[in-house]
């Protein structure tokens, strides 16, 4: 009995790793991912030097998981803190809504509100630190 147990749980353990793959919060990010290891593995790393890519490939995968974490961290105190005082939060977020709505009215009118700012990121030469930033 404990085999057939072992085996059906390893199963869905499987499974549920595949399923969570190709969630659509995780499959966006596996071209972006091999895209920037084999952009920085073409064009710095020799056959010599696989141990920058690997630390670079770490620095990537603890860059994303510190912001998850702190994303998390950061709800749960907001939802904590929401507890013990909710409406105020109401109040707040009700006019924020209403200073959004008017703001979007006016993003035809007012050129400051219609524009963007683009950042030009170069990676020519992947570092620990860049590859956090990055992931």
């Amino acid at each position: 009995m404990g085999e057939k147990m072992d085996t059906a749980a390893l199963l869905l353990s499987f499974t549920e790793g595949i399923l969570s793959f190709i969630s659509p919060c995780v499959l966006p990010m596996v071209p972006v991912y091999m895209a920037y290891l084999a952009g920085s593995a073409r064009s710095m790393y020799t056959d010599t030097d696989k141990r920058a890519l690997y630390r670079n490939a770490a620095g990537f995968l603890l860059g994303f998981i510190l912001v998850v974490f702190v994303i998390g961290f950061l709800f749960s105190s907001f939802a904590s803190f929401i507890r013990g005082g909710g409406t105020v939060f109401r109040r707040v977020t009700g006019s924020v809504v209403v200073i959004l709505g008017v703001l979007f009215l006016l993003s035809n009118r007012v050129p400051f509100f219609n524009g963007e700012k683009r950042f030009s990121f170069q990676m020519n030469c992947p570092s620990f630190f860049k590859s956090m930033v990055f992931g």
